[in-house]
């Protein structure tokens, strides 16, 4: 089947891959084994420059826009005296001397962004399967079969693995290998906003420092959502995924000593509405294809949220596959320009959320967090236009 690409797995890079091979000309089927999609899944997503790059290369740009609300100038907050000690000053996309400053420009929930993905791909005619499990595959110079956990089997040209950082496919072509445990656990809940606007003031976004933790939150579905998310360097336990619940008095056991107006904010989480999870990535592999089977998103390159980079690096995949595939006829070529297109980039952007990880859980963020931490060449990409390379 020439003209049919199989997808694993319907997030953010699922999807978006999905969309592209479909605008390439290709039947598109994407199986995800959840039964069916929450609304409510995940937290706040920040959207990067190449994010929305990406969204306009998949003809989304205007939506994305139109969902998604301005991040605005970013106060940097001590975590004892509750005091400003730096202001990020609003991002935009023009380029000065000192390099890009293009860091991100908007944010949303990330169940908006997968839903308009998701509409974006029934729209394009992709089919989407819930409750479907790809668990093995065969192939040969005709093309591949994805195996399904419930016996079923489905034909392709390609099959793209972006079935998360515990990929089945990903286990079948480099082994079943744990992922890198950082010591770091999330906690992430989403508040109406209305339940703390006095604690909030004109603030739509903050981030609180310590010396091994940061509490970011920042208004999301139109200004109505208060999107928070503490990273901690602790020994508390938390399941991989992102449901693992939590109680505001966890997190408050772990911000002890942090000011009053943080610790206000954490006691008013409505109840059952706190998640916690570990902090993993992966070490970087430059074998992502092997012949008619691609890697793609987390399954890909799994890597830590400090440059708050992970979603739009899936993305971009999805756009260079669709470039990749345009290019060349033959799509178990066009997987090997996709390879060579994307390993430098998505390792990079691995190994640099890693090292930026380790500053701010190091111990001494406070005393740095003002410098040039970032590489300002994280987010001065744009996916349609790179070398295909």
């Amino acid at each position: 089947m020439t003209d049919h690409i199989i997808v694993a797995g319907a997030g953010l890079g699922g999807l978006s891959a999905a969309l592209a091979a479909r605008r390439a000309g290709y039947a598109v089927t994407v199986l995800e084994r959840a039964p069916h999609f929450l609304a409510s899944a995940g937290a706040g997503l920040t959207i990067t420059a190449p994010a929305i790059a990406s969204m306009d290369a998949l003809g989304l740009e205007a939506e994305t826009l139109a969902m998604s609300d301005t991040a605005g100038v970013t106060p940097l907050i001590h975590y004892a005296t509750g005091e400003v000690f730096y202001t990020r000053v609003v991002p935009t996309p023009e380029r000065d001397e000192d390099g890009p400053r293009y860091f991100v420009p908007r944010v949303t929930h990330r169940a908006d962004m997968h839903k308009l993905l998701l509409d974006g791909c029934i729209r394009a005619g992709v089919e989407v399967i819930t409750g479907a499990q790809v668990v093995d595959f065969t192939q040969d110079a005709n093309g591949v079969t994805a195996k399904l956990s419930d016996g079923r089997e489905m034909a392709g040209a390609i099959l793209i693995g972006a079935d998360g950082l515990r990929s089945r496919i990903r286990a079948i072509l480099h082994g079943d290998k744990e992922p890198n445990h950082t010591g770091a656990v999330a906690w992430r809940t989403l508040i109406p906003a209305p339940l703390v606007a006095d604690l909030l003031g004109d603030m739509t976004i903050a981030t609180h420092f310590g010396p091994t933790a940061h509490f970011m939150q920042y208004l999301v579905r139109q200004r109505t959502m208060l999107n928070c998310v503490g990273l901690i360097k602790t020994d508390v336990h938390a399941q991989d995924g992102w449901s693992t619940p939590s109680t505001n008095q966890e997190l408050a056991d772990q911000l002890a000593g942090w000011h009053k107006g943080l610790l206000d904010l954490v006691a008013r989480i409505p109840e059952g509405t706190l998640f916690k999870w570990p902090l993993l990535d992966r070490d970087p592999i430059t074998e992502w294809v092997d012949g008619r089977v691609a890697l793609l998103g987390d399954a890909a390159h799994p890597m830590l949220p400090y440059y708050g980079i992970g979603a739009a690096i899936a993305m971009e995949d999805g756009v260079i596959l669709e470039r990749a595939l345009t290019t060349v006829s033959d799509p178990a070529e066009a997987l090997k320009v996709y390879e060579r297109a994307r390993v430098n980039r998505a390792s990079f952007a691995v190994l640099e959320s890693r090292r930026l990880g380790e500053v701010f859980m190091g111990g001494n963020v406070l005393d740095v967090i003002t410098e040039p931490l970032h590489d300002w060449d994280i987010y001065d990409y744009d996916p349609r236009t790179a070398a295909l390379h």
